[in-house]
């Protein structure tokens, strides 16, 4: 990884992203969090790091608030947030989370830990979790909070980044036509924020 960063900066490269799978079998994949932190040392200024993308509906949001909080510290406010829905059910069957309550899962984890990150005190009440006047102790370096990219293989992935996000990270594979298709619904989430949309 140091061989890979080394190389990318020599290059140019302004991101360094790193996704996140858990119990992966023959491929062995090291969790976000602390590989960039540890990267964070290595990369100059200008580098971005980048968790593209967190699996967001296995994780209670205040431990991912936190974690992401942290990071963004460390990262010296160079951290972008990248977090999806996941896609392999045997990844919720390990971790004992219904894989058919992930997206409701993730649009209530996004709006509580946005919540976390910029407010002195929280009182929320949702569907899968409940804070009563709690007082975060740890914000972001970026204010308000580091970009959010939302990634997703549909266009309701689309429509959450829309909702959500600062970004929406399309998978590579997507044909044209369905990525202008999701694109154009990244844009109406904005509009209806009054979000600019593009650089």
């Amino acid at each position: 990884m140091l061989r890979i960063v080394e190389a990318a900066q020599a290059n140019d490269f302004t991101y360094i992203a790193i996704g996140q799978h858990f119990l992966y079998g023959d491929l062995r994949w090291l969790q976000p969090v602390p590989l960039l932190a540890r990267l964070a040392a290595e990369v100059g200024p200008d580098v971005r790091l980048v968790t593209q993308i967190m699996i967001a509906p296995l994780y209670h949001p205040v431990l991912l608030a936190e974690e992401i909080a942290t990071l963004d510290v460390v990262t010296e406010g160079r951290l972008v947030f990248g977090a999806g829905l996941g896609y392999r059910p045997e990844e919720f069957g390990y971790l004992d989370v219904p894989f058919a309550q992930r997206a409701a899962r993730m649009d209530e984890s996004l709006e509580l830990m946005q919540q976390l990150w910029t407010q002195d005190e929280v009182d929320f009440h949702g569907r899968f979790w409940t804070l009563e006047q709690v007082k975060p102790h740890l914000k972001p370096v970026q204010s308000p909070y580091p970009p959010i990219w939302i990634g997703g293989h549909s266009l309701a992935g689309a429509r959450r980044a829309g909702r959500y996000g600062d970004a929406y990270a399309c998978p590579p594979e997507t044909p044209v036509d369905e990525a202008a298709e999701r694109y154009a619904a990244v844009k109406a989430g904005f509009d209806a924020r009054g979000k600019a949309f593009g650089p």
